[in-house]
């Protein structure tokens, strides 16, 4: 089976080419990491993780299912990943309120 690695065509001009998946050149890996873990919430809560599968989540987050295996070494792995970035959030979040309350 064939994998390709454009998802739509972009018309430029009088012509159409197709529109490459995977991070742009100019991209920052931590910018695609982040595209991943936001795009990995988003379908695992709307959906529930055993709906969800990796090519849907490269595919939300613009990339190529084998990026997406560059940043997650499996579906669990990037739940895992999903789950301690929102603690890590929520975690910042509380720090921060505390430190700001005047005492």
């Amino acid at each position: 089976m064939c994998h390709s690695s454009y998802s739509e065509v972009v018309t430029a001009g009088d012509h159409e080419t197709p529109k490459r998946l995977g991070r742009p050149p100019a991209t920052k890996s931590a910018d695609t990491r982040r595209a991943i873990l936001d795009a990995a919430r988003d379908l695992f809560g709307e959906r529930g993780y055993a709906s969800v599968t990796n090519r849907e989540l490269a595919a939300a987050a613009g990339v190529t299912t084998s990026a997406l295996y560059h940043y997650a070494d499996s579906k669990l792995d990037l739940y895992l990943q999903v789950e301690r970035d929102m603690q890590d959030r929520i975690y910042s979040r509380f720090q921060a309120a505390e430190a700001s309350e005047t005492t």
